[in-house]
């Protein structure tokens, strides 16, 4: 990983962003994956859609939506899962928090599996809190 950056993804980046979504963490209900067609339509949105890349290769990506007002919704956070725990996932969210700061975004939230332990530690550990709320996520297949 000698030449990682942070950078906004072209539509050259997509296929490997939608191999590195076929994880377990990302699976819909119904066994559905984000696919190419999911990432094309989040690249033609007005929706943030950052890459990690080391020269070609795209390492993982962070799409997050409604950068406007006080708040931001981190949709999706994904590294690779062969070079998970290398900083990558710190790095992808550092560079997103400095651009909802220039927007003047005061406020970011997400949702994340109480199963998956690994992912609610790295968020614990980018200083994220877990909500006082008590909510109820619910979801539906169509």
């Amino acid at each position: 990983m000698n030449n990682l950056t942070i950078k906004n993804c072209k539509k050259e980046d997509i296929r490997q962003c939608a191999k590195i979504a076929r994880t377990p963490e990302l699976m819909l209900p119904g066994k559905i994956y984000p696919d190419e067609k999911y990432f094309r339509k989040v690249l033609a949105s007005d929706s943030l859609f950052l890459i990690a890349k080391d020269g070609k290769k795209v390492l993982g990506f962070l799409i997050a939506h409604n950068i406007i007002g006080m708040s931001s919704f981190l949709d999706t956070l994904a590294v690779s899962r062969e070079i998970r725990g290398k900083g990558i996932g710190k790095m992808l969210m550092a560079e997103y928090e400095r651009l909802v700061k220039i927007k003047r975004i005061h406020y970011i939230f997400l949702f994340a599996l109480n199963t998956n332990e690994n992912t609610l530690r790295f968020y614990e550990k980018n200083d994220f809190e877990s909500s006082k709320h008590d909510y109820k996520m619910y979801s539906k297949s169509i």
